[in-house]
């Protein structure tokens, strides 16, 4: 895998785990799997690259035995022309955070190297973007300001929204 890499950290070189260790701000414990993931900006495969990419894209479904909405959703995504599946390093960074809860790793126990994998083979099939800055405008969690960043480019926006909740939890 090109752009990510995942290593325990005792077998990290000391000037490496030192650096990273300083971008952490804090000591790494030998026991700790370190990821490194690099992303650059790119459009979405075309043709027979994104034929290739949809391919490896779902060896990675398939290995994760990835079901239900995500998998349906990535499966239109693949089988449209007319649609690309939009990226960023926050979406494919807050991904990899999630597939690592400790509760989410209880049912469903990934490795590194599959999560990797997988994230790979997304990074991959889409398009990649580097949102701007923007005003802060989802006041209830400012955090998710980059996820509708991700969504809009070139002036296209594409965001679902619902009705906010009501105080006793109906919509």
């Amino acid at each position: 895998m090109e752009n990510i890499a995942v290593n325990m950290a005792s077998d990290l070189s000391q000037p490496v785990r030192a650096a990273i260790e300083d971008m952490l701000g804090r000591t790494l414990r030998d026991d700790e799997q370190v990821s490194v993931m690099a992303f650059g900006a790119h459009a979405a495969p075309t043709g027979a690259a994104r034929a290739e990419s949809a391919q490896r894209l779902k060896a990675a479904m398939d290995a994760l035995a990835v079901k239900a909405l995500p998998r349906a959703l990535i499966e239109l995504i693949r089988d449209s022309s007319d649609h690309s599946l939009i990226l960023s390093p926050f979406l494919l960074t807050e991904l990899d955070r999630v597939l690592n809860y400790p509760r989410l790793q209880a049912i469903w126990p990934l490795t590194q190297l599959e999560i990797a994998s997988y994230i790979q083979a997304l990074q991959d099939f889409g398009e990649c973007v580097f949102p701007g800055a923007a005003p802060n405008v989802v006041a209830a969690d400012p955090a998710d300001d980059a996820v509708r960043d991700s969504n809009c480019r070139q002036g296209r926006c594409a965001l679902h929204a619902r009705p906010p909740l009501r105080p006793n939890g109906g919509s």
